[in-house]
């Protein structure tokens, strides 16, 4: 019998199920760097998911449909009431309609990656991209290009991301989690601090403060792994991560001039100054001003979802620099706060849709996701990336949506929730076991 070589036919056990499977979910990281081109497999899973759905339903349970829903209505809702009376309502609108794909590809990612051998080939293929980023980032930083032969930008070390360095920090320390927790996992113990010092060189010389923010956090829950999983060793771990850290550290600033400028730029916010407070926060003292401003005037749905552009020109000042900087790369484009940029595109209404996407997040992991290791990867990174102080690229952009979505469906699939027919079988295994067991060892007599 021959099978179908579609991403359908995954559940008959076909190689063509397999690979359709494997090449969708790490696809989409592969292409990150690569301008829009991620939004071809994942475009594809969300087209998918209604014949996955019909055709398998039962490998996915009701419950993981219904906090994925929650977590999606509680973002998505607010940016389609955002758009009624948006600055500009085209924009706001088409961002709306384009969210429904997103909940689609996170399930069908859910459906598609339902055994331990895809999950576990997903994540091996992910770590591996995660960590050809970081050595070709090294390499770039050396040699002055990368492997691919694209030079080191003049601003950031830029490594496969090309001219849009401002993403290879940030998605490196995002995506980092993937490739530590698989080390930790099924690697030697000395791969482990290699691989941390590996991120923390890469990711501090990218020179984007909010991929520091990330790292650190991700030190934090790295050494926590670490420290629970290697209980008799604790004075070597601690050496260990002091040698790691450190040296890294150490490195990284003696070796870039570019790393000790932004250190020292930072540190200007302790001087108190406003002109010291506007060259440590890269001019962005008037964007948190007019962004404050803008959830002043609009509370309730706020300006509309991507709409913060066109906002900044009718609610900044005139001699505003990023108002008059509109048609280039240092326009206010938003809000450069996870949170903030939700209250001026959705208002009060977004911030009690994110609160209750959050609530959604926290009781799937309390309830389900903190039981299966496979999801934790995913965990770590959508933490890293609900971070209050992050200040990345716009959190309503398609490129940190789609990630988000990404790392959602990452999650459904490793809780290994997409396989009950298993567990149905095996209950039943157990029933007749048990009644034969009862048969044997009963005695007429």
């Amino acid at each position: 019998m021959m099978h179908s070589s579609g991403p359908e036919s995954y559940s008959q056990g076909s190689r063509g199920g397999f690979y359709w499977a494997i090449a969708l979910s790490a696809g989409f990281v592969l292409l990150l760097p690569f301008q829009r081109y991620a939004e071809i497999p994942f475009s594809l899973l969300a087209t998918c998911f209604p014949l996955l759905y019909y055709r398998h339903r039962d490998r996915l349970p009701p419950s993981t449909v219904k906090l994925v829903a929650a977590i999606w209505l509680g973002i998505a809702l607010p940016m389609l009431l955002s758009a009624f009376d948006s600055y500009d309502p085209s924009k706001s609108w088409s961002k709306s309609f384009a969210a429904i794909r997103l909940p689609l590809a996170a399930l069908s990612m859910a459906i598609l990656l339902h055994t331990d051998q895809r999950r576990r080939r997903a994540r091996l293929l992910t770590a591996l991209i995660v960590g050809f980023w970081a050595v070709d980032g090294l390499i770039q930083y050396f040699a002055g290009q990368n492997l691919l032969g694209l030079p080191l930008h003049p601003e950031r070390l830029n490594g496969i991301f090309g001219e849009r360095f401002y993403f290879f920090g940030p998605t490196l320390a995002i995506m980092a989690p993937f490739l530590l927790e698989y080390a930790r996992r099924h690697w030697p113990y000395w791969s482990h601090w290699l691989l941390i010092g590996l991120i923390t060189v890469v990711v501090v010389l990218s020179g984007m403060r909010t991929a520091w923010i990330m790292l650190a956090f991700t030190w934090l829950l790295f050494f926590y792994f670490i420290w629970r999983r290697h209980r008799q060793s604790r004075w070597r771990i601690i050496l260990l991560a002091a040698l790691t850290l450190f040296g890294s550290l150490f490195f990284t600033y003696y070796s870039s001039e570019r790393v000790q400028e932004r250190v020292q730029l930072s540190l200007l916010i302790f001087e108190g100054s406003d002109e010291a407070l506007a060259k440590a926060t890269s001019r962005r003292v008037s964007i948190l001003n007019n962004s404050l401003e803008m959830a002043r005037q609009h509370p309730l749905n706020g300006v509309g979802v991507r709409a913060y552009p066109k906002a900044y020109q009718a609610i900044a000042p005139k001699h505003d620099p990023h108002r008059q900087s509109y048609r280039d790369r240092n326009r206010a484009s938003h809000a450069h706060n996870f949170f903030l940029e939700t209250l001026t595109d959705t208002g009060l209404i977004g911030m009690a849709g994110l609160v209750f996407a959050i609530g959604a997040f926290i009781r799937w992991y309390r309830r389900i996701l903190r039981f299966h290791p496979d999801s934790y990867a995913a965990v770590w990174a959508i933490v890293l990336m609900w971070l209050p102080l992050n200040s990345y690229f716009s959190w309503y952009g398609s490129y940190v949506s789609s990630l988000f979505w990404w790392l959602i469906g990452m999650a459904a699939a490793g809780s290994s929730l997409a396989a009950p027919r298993k567990t149905q079988k095996s209950k039943k295994t157990q029933e007749t076991q048990k009644t034969q067991k009862t048969q044997k060892t009963w005695d007429p007599r």
